[in-house]
């Protein structure tokens, strides 16, 4: 009833305007979902593009921003050889240009595993359909862009190209991605030390830059009589800034409510900044509803409504107790008082700032990125002044930039602030002190902002309450705090300390399992035919588990399909060891896994059939092969996988790798053969009536044959493949496990299949 009152209330005028904006939301939303998800199929050919921007460049491949059919897409244009580099001349394509291309568009697919990192959703809060890709590609005339647009982007490409010729690489990098958020040459080692400072925010472009400029906008206009409003001049610098810095979602976000806010003072009116916010973000979901779930966009609006909500309220209370400490009357008269004041004035105002960002971004940090630094706070207080010099200086080195003498100076001064910057980052990054935790409930995420936004009412909720009850109404509150906190420690003790639990991924065509049981981590393969995805599927488990270390890797043989994560260079998991069965010829995976081994001082232990390895109540029991004797078959490398039977409180796991089926006769073989009668008790307590199979060879009909199946006995069974690659499953294999009433998970249809440990 209250809504409806208030909906009487307004104008005739506010009505309409506010039925626009919801017709426009949900007609925007309507057509998006529309042509993200239905508008094209994977595989639809491609003919024709126009590019928008360069995205990324690679020793074998390019990728550009492109228009086609009135949607963006990524543009890949690969190598047409393995050993050969991209070809140059993909490489200076510029806006508007249209190219001809014979290309295939791809939808990204969720695999199903848990914290998976979703692309799709990912592109598609870019405002990006998907991908195309491509072999090659050729220039044939320009399509009509934005004019503005080409002249600012002409502008950018000369901007860029004088920063690299004044800079060295590192600096010039970090300088353009800084500025105007331009990370295609951004140093991979200067992103990681920022990371681990907590900096990482000052390459990603946002209402700072758009602060900065305009300071030295208005530093120019300044007049006699002091500063004067020129808000025509800030929406023009706005606009061009926004364009120039590729219209991120940060920046966007900034640059409405800085234009909203100067229309305002146009026409005579004052707008709170919690109206800008709301006025800018409505104006990015009517430009695309899915910017909601971009990380950039959940950042910078915590982030503002932090700053507006905490910030002076931190900082004045920071200040009474200075004052206090000070014993303020007397500042005046002591100039080392006054000094002492001036220095910690200063850092009072960066902490409180870090302190307010951080109530409303902390839990975001932690659901994103499993982690915490510590070793931000003083990060960000000892480097604040370097990086508003970098600021300042590197804005008025872009004005002045074509202008000779004035120019010089202002390079010259901003590469020592950049050489001091890289240096100090450097430094601070090698004492980085990391908490790692687990991903936190989405629940309980919500629940968090709840209690916040009640926590800032409480004046509001305890009126609402008749007088007598205002005490009850405050305890209630406190108490409901209480078990908000208690539940949020119960259940990452869980997590970290009681979860036990065995996960077999959708890596595609490939292999992973991961076995966690009394805090100890067992990796079983680590690989998929497709790169990189094995190593960033475990990375994003890890960051929901809160997950460190992995005590033992099982490797069942050196084929990329089981062994690529361990290769992948961004691979920065600490393994404290890793069991293998050594192949009967060193392939170049065997050497250069053993090379990360001795790099990285993990125990490297070459198998041998019928040893035990014992981790807190698990065992780990080797059934194939010996270290003596190979299995003689046409496939030599997958006979010869390491084939171990691991037992778990109640659960007992038979993983095959790539055996096939002389290693299924060959384990048989050797049961029958065996006289030690407490051995053979042995082999048949692991081996009979398991609890779960891993299907060898991705469910191939060359291994799980009958005669096998009817021995070990599986409840069920899983099978990591993918379909399209090999054409695995074989329809043979499922069969034979169907005869056998055991139950099967294939992850390409079930994504992650997991079994809990008790």
């Amino acid at each position: 009833m209250k809504l409806v009152k208030k909906y009487i209330k307004l104008t005739k005028r506010k009505r309409v305007v506010m039925f626009f904006v919801i017709f426009l939301i949900l007609f925007q939303t309507l057509t998006h979902i529309y042509d993200f998800n239905f508008k094209y199929k994977e595989k639809d050919t491609v003919k024709e593009v126009m590019v928008l921007s360069l995205k990324k460049v690679e020793d074998k491949k390019v990728s550009y921003l492109v228009r086609y059919n009135k949607n963006s897409f990524i543009l890949t244009i690969y190598s047409r050889s393995e050993e050969k580099d991209i070809d140059e001349k993909y490489l200076h394509f510029k806006y508007a240009d249209k190219l001809k291309i014979m290309g295939e568009i791809s939808i990204p697919k969720k695999l199903g595993n848990p914290n998976e990192f979703d692309y799709k959703r990912y592109l598609n809060s870019k405002a990006i359909v998907g991908n195309i890709s491509t072999y090659s590609a050729s220039k044939t005339g320009e399509k009509q862009g934005i004019i503005l647009f080409k002249v600012i982007y002409e502008l950018k490409e000369k901007v860029s190209e004088k920063i690299k010729n004044n800079f060295n690489q590192k600096e010039a990098g970090l300088l353009s991605s800084m500025l105007y958020g331009d990370s295609l040459d951004m140093d991979e080692e200067i992103k990681n030390d920022l990371a681990s400072n907590g900096l990482s925010h000052i390459v990603s472009v946002s209402g700072t830059n758009i602060s900065y400029l305009l300071m030295i906008i208005a530093y120019f206009f300044e007049t006699k009589e002091g500063k004067k409003e020129h808000p025509y001049i800030t929406i023009i610098i706005v606009v061009l800034f926004v364009i120039f810095s590729g219209m991120q979602i940060s920046v966007l976000r900034a640059g409405i409510m800085n234009v909203a806010g100067s229309i305002a003072k146009i026409q005579k009116k004052k707008l709170k900044k919690y109206t800008l916010c709301i006025i800018s973000l409505i104006c990015i979901v009517i430009y695309n509803p899915y910017s909601i779930f971009n990380v950039s966009t959940i950042f910078s609006y915590l982030a503002v409504f932090s700053i507006i909500t905490y910030n002076k309220i931190i900082e004045s209370f920071f200040d009474i107790k200075l004052k206090k400490l000070l014993k303020f009357k007397y500042v005046e008269k002591s100039k080392l008082k006054r000094g002492m004041y001036v220095i910690l004035k200063y850092i009072i105002k960066i902490l409180s700032l870090y302190i307010s960002v951080q109530i409303f971004i902390l839990p975001v940090q932690i659901y994103y990125y499993g982690y915490f630094s510590l070793t931000q706070v003083f990060s960000n207080i000892l480097l604040y002044p370097l990086i508003s010099a970098i600021f300042l200086i590197g804005f008025l080195t872009i004005i002045f930039m074509f202008v000779p003498f004035i120019s010089n100076i202002l390079f010259l001064a901003e590469s020592f602030l950049l050489i001091l910057f890289i240096h100090f980052s450097s430094i601070l990054a090698n004492f980085e002190v990391k908490l790692t935790l687990p991903k936190p409930n989405f629940f309980l995420l919500l629940l968090y902002y709840v209690f916040m936004v009640i926590i800032l009412n409480r004046k509001k909720v305890i009126l609402i309450v008749k007088r007598k009850y205002v005490r009850k109404a405050k305890n209630i509150i406190s108490v409901i705090l209480v078990i908000y906190i208690v539940i949020n420690v119960v259940v990452n003790v869980y997590i970290l300390y009681f979860e036990n639990y065995v996960y077999f991924f959708n890596v595609e065509q490939g292999n992973m399992a991961f076995i966690r049981y009394n805090r100890k981590n067992i990796l079983v393969d680590y690989g998929s035919t497709r790169k990189s995805l094995a190593s960033n599927t475990l990375a994003n488990f890890l960051k929901l588990k809160g997950i460190t270390k992995i005590d033992l890797v099982i490797i069942s043989h050196m084929h990329d399909d089981h062994i690529n994560g361990l290769l992948d260079e961004k691979n920065s998991i600490t393994i404290q060891k890793i069991i293998y069965a050594l192949p009967k010829e060193e392939t170049e995976n065997f050497i250069k896994v053993e090379e990360i081994a001795r790099n990285k001082n993990i125990a490297f232990i070459e198998a041998d059939m019928y040893e035990t390895y014992e981790y807190d109540g698990i065992e780990i029991f080797v059934l194939s092969p010996r270290k003596d004797k190979e299995i003689v078959a046409e496939d030599i490398q997958n006979a010869n996988s390491l084939v171990t039977a691991i037992s778990v409180n109640n659960k007992r796991i038979l993983f095959m790798g790539d055996a096939t089926k002389e290693t299924e006769k060959e384990i048989l073989s050797n049961i029958q053969n065996i006289q030690d009668v407490n051995l053979k008790n042995k082999i048949e307590k692991h081996l009979k009536n398991i609890d779960i199979l891993q299907v060898a060879h991705h469910g191939s009909k060359t291994s799980t044959k009958e005669k096998f199946i009817s021995y070990v006995l599986p409840k069920e069974a899983v099978i990591s493949s993918k379909k399209e690659k090999f054409g695995h499953p074989s329809k043979e294999t499922v069969d034979t496990l169907k005869k056998y009433s055991v139950k099967i998970h294939i992850t390409e249809k079930e994504g992650a299949v997991r079994f809990k440990l008790k």
